[in-house]
């Protein structure tokens, strides 16, 4: 699925240090939310929050 987005794509790694470090950053879900709408709104030329 990765390869058939025809988008800028980029890796996010989210890690303990972050307090994400349970599986879908259940521990940090705003902050999981932050890198993702951010990353959308760097796609779509957006301001990030």
């Amino acid at each position: 699925m990765f390869d058939e987005l025809k988008v800028p794509k980029t890796f996010a790694r989210f890690t303990a240090e972050d307090g994400a470090e349970n599986l879908c950053q259940s521990d940090a879900l705003a902050y999981k939310d932050e890198v993702v709408f951010n990353g959308i709104a760097d796609t779509l030329g957006g301001k990030p929050a």
